[in-house]
Order: structure tokens, then sequence, then C-alpha cells
């Protein structure tokens, strides 16, 4: 059983995808497909629920629920040995992980905690930018080893895998008596606080309108702050509404009682977290440990509700 066979079932199981999983291999779908055939041949057990002309993601059974397990503990403890390897032939076991503002409040804490857990003996400095942008330039000047970005780069001679999904929600004051669930036009009434211009989600709420043929003059906006503190902030003294993560709203970051979480009918905004690197600059035993726990493992369970 090849290790990089535990790679790809983990990720076709991660993203009930074997496009995805084909993706992030550097596979060809028929490939990927022959990988997980194999292993159930091997094992003598069906791993994935099977359809004609499937659309809706691939679930594991309950014998696939089983070898995932013991999957993620195979790669982790293979990084394990790579990396006390590393340490008799003096390979370093420190780096550098960075990410923007949002993130280094608690989403990358909690990962390199839990991570440091099972790997105490690699040093990771954290590095926090004043945007996504600026995290990859650092990268591609090897001033940070990996990034942990609210995007992928566009630009070649990265590599980017998806993490998890965080995306943004919208938190409204309980006294302005909004539903639990609106539709837009009921959205676009309502007294809005925006971000600063180029922040995640700014653009993000404006490429959302522009599939709708809309821009920001066509909602309420009564205020533009900077960093989501200021958005918490202005939401807890009564002046509007505003977006921000969920992983901030589940873990109890918005720091104010009079508010609740709103959903917007047939609107989300999406957010995808991901692991960027540069494609040439080195990759270490301690770095691939992190990446391979970040990425297959589910730290992240349990704290996005």
């Amino acid at each position: 059983m090849r290790l990089q066979n535990l790679s790809v079932f983990l990720n076709v199981a991660k993203y009930g995808s074997i496009s995805q999983a084909a993706r992030i291999e550097h596979l060809t779908q028929p490939a990927v497909t022959s990988i997980i055939t194999s292993l159930e041949k091997e094992l003598n057990v069906e791993l994935f629920y099977r359809e004609m002309r499937q659309r809706k993601p691939i679930a594991l059974t309950e014998k696939g629920q089983i070898f995932k397990k013991y999957a993620q503990q195979m790669l982790e403890l293979y990084s394990r040995m790579e990396l006390e390897l590393s340490e008799n032939a003096a390979e370093s076991t420190s780096f550098s992980v960075g990410t923007g503002r949002s993130n280094s409040v608690f989403l990358l804490p909690t990962l390199l905690d839990h991570y440091k857990k099972q790997y105490p003996m690699v040093e990771i400095e954290q590095k926090t930018y004043a945007d996504t942008y600026l995290l990859h330039n650092k990268i591609a000047s090897n001033e940070c080893s990996i990034g942990f970005s609210s995007f992928a780069p566009d630009q070649p001679g990265f590599i980017a895998q998806k993490v998890m999904d965080d995306p943004f929600v919208l938190v409204c004051p309980v006294g302005m008596k909004v539903n639990d669930i609106i539709t837009f036009n009921q959205f676009r009434k309502l007294p809005l606080i925006i971000r600063e211009v180029n922040c995640s989600s700014y653009e993000r709420l404006v490429n959302k309108l522009a599939q709708r043929n809309l821009s920001l003059s066509d909602l309420n906006v009564v205020r533009q702050v900077y960093d989501n503190a200021a958005v918490r902030q202005a939401i807890g003294l009564g002046m509007g509404c505003g977006f921000v993560t969920r992983s901030l709203v589940s873990n109890n970051l918005i720091r104010f009682s009079d508010c609740k979480v709103v959903q917007i009918k047939d609107f989300e905004i999406e957010r995808q977290l991901y692991l960027v690197r540069k494609e040439s600059a080195p990759f270490t035993s301690a770095m691939k440990s992190f990446w391979s726990f970040t990425c297959n493992s589910e730290w992240y369970q349990g704290i996005l509700i």
C-alpha cells in the first residue's frame, strides 16, 4: 500500500470529489479512480458509496470511515519518522507560517496548538501580515515559508491546497429585530457596515453583488470601517449589520451579547482557506508534516458551528 494512495483516498474523502482530489494530487481523474478501486480490492471492502451519474459529493461507507482513521494515523506516523530522521541528519525543523489579520486571531493559533501537541520537536514562527496579497509577496520573496491564506494565488510559481471552508455570515444587533432568515430584498434595506477596500470581505461582497448585476450603491451602506474589530464594535453599538467570518462567531470572538447571525436566502458569501507555498522553495520534512497535518487531519472539527 503506497503512501500516495492514502493521501489520494483522504482527499477524495475530504472533498467528496474525484476531480478535486485529482487536482490536488496532480493526477488524472481515471488515475484517482484506479487508486480507489485498487485500495478497495486490496482491503476487500467498499470505501465509498457509488451511484450512477452521481452529482452529489461522494460519501464514505462505514468501512471507509474506519479506514480513514487509520490512513490519517499512518500518514502521521510516516511524517514523525521523517522528522526524527531529519533531526539526525541535521535538517532544519523550524519554519514560519504567515497569515492575514483575521486568521491570526483564532484559526492559525488553534491550528498551531493542535499541531504542536503531536509534533513538539518542530519550531514554528507565526507571522501576521496586513492582507493576503502581502502574505503571498512574502512567500514569493522567501520571507515566509508557508501561508495560511484566504485565497489561492492566481499567478504561477505557487502551490496551494484547500484546507477548509470559513464563509462570511451576516451579524445583526438583536435590537433591530431582524428575522433569523431574510430575503435578499430585505437585506438590501438593512443598515450595512462594510470593511475597507481590497480586504477579503469587501471584495467577496462586491463580486457576489456583481453576479446579480448590482453594486454597493444598491445596498444601504451606512459605515465603512477598517478591520474586523471595528466591524464588531459598530455592530455592538447598534450602528448596523456586518459580515464576519463564521469562525469568529463560532468561537465567541464576537464579544458583545445583543447580536445574532442572520441567514440571507440565496445569498451566501463563500470563503475558503488554503495552505500556500513557493514551488521552488525548500520543502523540509517538518514543513511536509505540517502541510499533511493541516490538510488531512480534522483539527478544525468542532470549532466551526
